[in-house]
């Protein structure tokens, strides 16, 4: 068996552009470590064998249960490397191949691990570097731990090439660190920052004249409130992102609180160990879950919240009988109240118009064919008719009965009693469609993206 210094060399792990990383055993403690050995080109030269033995008597200080930890420096002949903890799993950039996006819960979840990482690594002046998917380590038992406190960080040269490759991800560089400026702490938090972006929506952000599209552009489900921490993340300036994984981190566990009593609910272990069942099972826990929220909020007379969280809570579950069952009753029993009185159902955005159309009741009846002709109709009993406002913004399309309906501002249909079909189309968005009743000599509403 090849040997390294005292460590049995078991098999190759992988190779980068300063290293090759070797699975090795280490017969005096009786344990398995990952060793990581310096191509010869750097372990020759004498400035960067006393750098890496400085160095990693300073990482090896690190021992946190989401970093991989450094045990000690390897020196041996003209070999040169560093001694890790051995952690049997797969990293995420592997696990994100079958598994393209994590829903936003569980996603913070792990974010919240990573940030943890680097607040303990950072609180000792060590900044990373190097996050990415290939950096976070999945364990066998569902841990997730930081790895690969970069070498070129030891070396001191960011700019370092071997055979055509760049050391650290280009793709989750922070501006600064990409121009070859000073980092801090801060451009870990960018990478973190892409990172988050890329388990959500399973893409890395492109910028477009300066902006970014928000994930939620990508997926109805993904809170607006991520939208702005990630943002923040990505500020191009240093001082407009977060300060410190700290803030971050609370950053991201305050706005969870806005829909959820606690965080804890979210087992990672668990999620990993089979992550779709895991997932199957959150969606309709958490859909439970912003039911009540949003209902907290209803009896507030906070519409415009409760809304987006009913919302959220039929995109993780569409049978959420609480949420349907909720509506149903709800517009049946207060047809005199707000809704009717005021003219106004909620003022929706677009973006939570699913729960909102569903307050909308049953129907079935055909539409007629523009406003009757009192000259050719002999009516035995005098018509009360019915009439509807609809408020909606332009880009919306209205049918009723699945025929396109034109809607003047200010001026309702008027319709026969009955039950109707309603549908709203928007481009980029699922159709909305529920049924809705019309009582003679009442006017509804329906305010649905209203401008």
């Amino acid at each position: 068996m090849e040997k390294i210094g005292q460590f049995e060399i078991i098999k190759e792990l992988g190779e980068g552009a300063l290293a090759v990383v070797y699975k090795a055993k280490d017969p005096q403690l009786g344990r398995y470590v990952a060793l990581k050995v310096l191509h010869p080109i750097f372990s020759k030269n004498k400035k960067n064998i006393e750098r890496l033995r400085k160095e990693a008597q300073t990482l090896a200080k690190l021992n946190h249960s989401n970093v991989v930890r450094i045990y000690h420096l390897l020196e041996k002949d003209e070999i040169l490397g560093i001694v890790n903890e051995y952690v049997d799993g797969n990293h995420l950039g592997d696990f994100l191949q079958t598994n393209k996006t994590i829903i936003p819960e569980i996603a913070c979840k792990i974010i919240c691990e990573i940030l943890e990482a680097l607040k303990h690594a950072h609180s000792r002046n060590i900044i990373h570097r190097d996050i990415k998917p290939e950096n976070i380590i999945i364990s066998s038992q569902g841990e997730v731990k930081l790895a690969d406190f970069s070498i070129a960080k030891f070396l001191d040269q960011p700019d370092l090439t071997m055979t055509g490759h760049v050391v650290g991800s280009p793709f989750y560089l922070s501006p600064e660190q990409a121009k070859g400026e000073a980092v801090d702490s801060r451009s870990d938090l960018y990478s973190v920052g892409i990172l988050f972006y890329k388990i959500l929506t399973g893409k890395l952000p492109e910028i477009v004249h300066g902006k970014i599209t928000p994930p939620s552009q990508f997926d109805e489900g993904i809170p607006t409130y991520l939208d702005k921490i990630i943002l923040k993340s990505l500020n191009p300036d240093p001082f407009s992102r977060h300060q410190s994984a700290q803030d971050l981190k609370l950053d991201i566990e305050k706005n969870l609180g806005q829909d959820f009593e606690t965080f804890n609910f979210i087992d990672i272990k668990a999620y990993f160990k089979n992550p779709q069942k895991y997932t199957s099972e959150m969606k309709k826990m958490i859909s439970g879950e912003l039911f009540k929220k949003g209902l907290e909020n209803f009896k507030e007379k906070k519409f415009h919240q409760s809304s987006s969280l009913w919302n959220r809570a039929l995109v993780y579950n569409p049978l959420n009988k609480d949420v349907q069952n909720h509506l149903d009753s709800f517009f049946y029993k207060k047809k005199h109240s707000f809704f009717y009185k005021k003219g106004v159902i909620l003022s929706f955005a677009f973006g939570v118009i699913l729960c909102g159309v569903y307050f909308l009741v049953k129907f079935s009846n055909n539409l007629p064919q523009g406003a009757p002709q009192t000259s050719t109709i002999q009516e035995v009993a005098p018509i009360h008719w019915a009439y509807l406002n609809v408020h909606k913004s332009n880009d919306i399309v209205f049918y009723i009965n699945e025929k396109k309906i034109e809607v003047k501002k200010d001026t309702p249909l008027k319709l026969k009693p009955g039950v109707y079909q309603v549908r709203f189309q928007k481009k980029g968005f699922k159709d909305i469609q529920s049924k809705i009743e019309l009582k003679p000599n009442e006017t509804s509403n329906i305010n649905i993206g209203s401008e």
